[in-house]
């Protein structure tokens, strides 16, 4: 007859069917050691990915007001004006188009400001893109 303690719990403690040490192998599989950096690095990763969620769903909304707008007559957008405004802005390297490389700017500087004063090597930026894409 089982004991009460082994019914109630379903499993041992060292059982690798246990919820979070499985999602400890999934999202940490790198992970030899956590430092502050790379805490930091996953929670400012996390934030990011919220905040570009409510940029995005902004800008769509807005996108899609514009464009019922310009169906009913009430406004005309220039597009291709947007779009030159919008590259020329966007675009650090100087190539006319927005690329990877433009991409890796902004990465860097955003990286500059949130590392500074943090110590080096800690991981901040594995941590950063384990917030975002998780």
């Amino acid at each position: 007859m089982p004991s009460a303690d082994s019914s109630a719990s379903g499993s041992s403690s060292g059982d690798d069917d246990d919820v979070v040490s499985r999602a400890i192998e999934k999202y940490l599989p790198f992970a030899s050691e956590i430092t502050l950096s790379s805490f930091l690095g996953y929670t400012a990763g996390v934030f990011s990915k919220s905040l570009s969620h409510l940029a995005f769903v902004s800008l769509g909304g807005v996108f899609l007001g514009l464009q019922a707008l310009s169906h009913l007559d009430y406004v005309t957008v220039n597009w291709p004006k947007i779009q030159r405004d919008f590259t020329a802005a966007a675009d650090v390297d100087g190539d006319g188009k927005i690329t990877k490389r433009d991409v890796q700017v902004y990465w860097g500087r955003v990286r500059r400001i949130a590392e500074l004063n943090l110590p080096k090597g800690g991981g901040f930026g594995a941590g950063f893109l384990m917030g975002f894409f998780t």
